[in-house]
């Protein structure tokens, strides 16, 4: 029998978002955004918990993400989203997500991109994620691939929601939330 997991479970979602972010202009001046197609993208997060895992989808965000046509690039990324739009297969563990994360004082996430550098194991992001009214620093691999009139970004990293001030989910002394999630950003958009 699998017992429903406690309010602080919805904290793993969080994460989801940090990872695909976009700002709207730059230096040399306004650059195109790219078009997001969403159907065929997807941030989510990968949850382990005793016993079981489960997966924490967003389904609604703001992604702005410049892209420098000369260079070929990002030139910069914003990602935001509201809590209430994270899914995970059950409205009462969303519903005690929203609970754990504080949504009435802190309801959305986001992520914003500082740079991409390209290193010799390939390309790597950085960017701040606010969550739960702190600021972290990120670093993850990136990738970036081109494809006749798209372009598809993917990462993958994990976070320990911990770093953000947000408690460990327990229920019954032995049903624990793992605090490291999996987060997974797979985006494809239209090139300008």
């Amino acid at each position: 029998m699998i017992l429903p997991l406690p309010k602080n479970t919805r904290l793993w979602l969080l994460p989801l978002w940090l990872v695909a972010a976009t700002p709207a202009t730059s230096e040399e001046g306004d650059l195109p955004a790219l078009e997001i197609d969403r159907e065929a993208s997807r941030i989510a997060a990968d949850v382990k918990a005793t016993g079981h895992r489960f997966e924490a989808v967003v389904t609604d965000y703001e992604i702005e993400l410049q892209w420098d046509t000369e260079n070929q690039a990002i030139s910069s990324a914003r990602l935001e989203f509201d809590f209430a739009d994270v899914k995970t297969g059950r409205s009462r563990r969303d519903r005690e997500m929203l609970e754990w994360v504080d949504h009435e004082s802190f309801p959305k996430a986001g992520f914003v991109l500082s740079e991409i550098k390209t290193t010799e194991d390939g390309r790597l992001a950085r960017g701040k994620l606010s969550l739960h009214g702190v600021d972290q620093d990120m670093e993850f691999p990136v990738s970036i691939e081109e494809g006749g009139e798209h372009v598809r970004i993917r990462a993958r990293t994990t976070m320990d929601h911990r770093d953000w001030d947000l408690e460990e989910i327990r229920a019954m002394l032995f049903m624990t939330v793992d605090p490291v999630l999996t987060i997974e950003i797979d985006l494809v958009a239209a090139l300008p």
